[in-house]
């Protein structure tokens, strides 16, 4: 790392560090925080520093789905009822689905021993990756 940090100009770069340090230090929660930066561009931030690019479908940046009524022609910001329930993953926000995936989650087993039982709601980005990888290595 060193022989890198030499050749970089001192003031493009001056240390070369992990991405939870990189953030920390870029204020940007703060700015988020007083209204400096926008949601959008905050969000892009995290998304960033979490290593997410549009370059690659599967590392695709991640924006949470926050509003639930897709209806109305006019939304009042104020009323909670707008909003999605967050406490929730996307997938379980209607009963029937959330049920369909805890009897998955319930009845999950691998015979090999190795994976472990997880809560996991599949996204399309990641079914149609596998979908890829499945046909290209049979």
């Amino acid at each position: 790392m060193k022989h890198i940090k030499a050749r970089l100009k001192p003031n493009v770069i001056a240390e070369i560090s992990q991405p939870q340090e990189m953030f920390k230090k870029s204020q940007l929660e703060k700015k988020w925080q007083r209204r400096e930066i926008s949601n959008f561009d905050y969000l892009m931030a995290l998304n960033t520093f979490a290593g997410r690019t549009f370059n690659d479908l599967t590392q695709y940046p991640v924006f949470p789905w926050i509003l639930r009524d897709y209806e109305s022609k006019e939304l009042d910001l104020k009323d909670e009822s707008i909003y999605r329930d967050l406490s929730k993953p996307i997938g379980a926000l209607d009963q029937k689905r959330f049920e369909q995936f805890q009897d998955r989650y319930d009845s999950f087993e691998d015979p090999s021993g190795v994976i472990k039982v997880f809560f996991f709601f599949l996204n399309s980005i990641f079914l149609i990756s596998l979908s890829l990888v499945s046909h290209f290595n049979q």
